[in-house]
């Protein structure tokens, strides 16, 4: 499975190593219900939840990025506009 287009680049290492753990612990959690040590299981799933909740805030994170962009440009160019009157005002 390809996650580079769904993260950030600054967010791939993180989202690798979340990816990884959630799959890693929904294994274990399947052989420990398989063992009927529910306990366990139950352990190893909430780990992987917590995993899963991480990918689905910085895939979020990644959906953002644009609007995060427009809003920034905005804001320099609001900046600039601002600069402007007040170098107009002091001549």
């Amino acid at each position: 499975m390809d996650l580079k287009k769904d993260f950030l680049p600054e967010d791939r290492e993180q989202a690798f190593a979340e990816w990884d753990c959630a799959n890693y612990c929904t294994e274990l959690a399947t052989e420990y219900m398989e063992e009927k040590d529910y306990k366990k299981a139950s352990m190893y799933f909430e780990n992987a939840a917590r995993s899963m909740r991480v990918l689905e805030d910085l895939k979020q994170e990644k959906q953002k990025a644009p609007l995060t962009f427009i809003v920034s440009q905005y804001q320099i160019d609001q900046q600039k506009l601002i600069d402007l009157v007040i170098a107009r005002y002091k001549r």
